[in-house]
C-alpha cells in the first residue's frame, strides 16, 4: 500500500493507493467516522466493477 499526501490551502488530505483496499474499506474509514454511516456516489459502469465488494469492506 503506497500513501500519497495531498497538500491543498487550508486543508490536506491522503490518499491510500494499493490491491484490495476496497475490501477492508471499513477498517481504514470506521476510525475517521462520528458515526457508522457513509454514502457511496458513483456511476453505472464504476458500480458494475467494484461496489458489491466495497459494500462488503464497508461492512467488515
Amino acid at each position: 500500500m503506497k500513501t500519497v499526501h495531498v497538500p491543498l490551502p487550508g486543508r490536506a488530505y491522503d490518499i491510500l493507493i494499493g490491491q484490495g483496499l476496497l475490501g477492508q474499506a471499513g477498517a481504514h474509514i470506521a476510525p475517521l467516522l462520528r458515526r457508522p454511516r457513509v454514502a457511496v456516489l458513483t456511476d453505472e459502469n464504476v458500480a458494475a466493477l467494484h461496489l458489491d465488494t466495497l459494500r462488503e469492506g464497508l461492512a467488515a
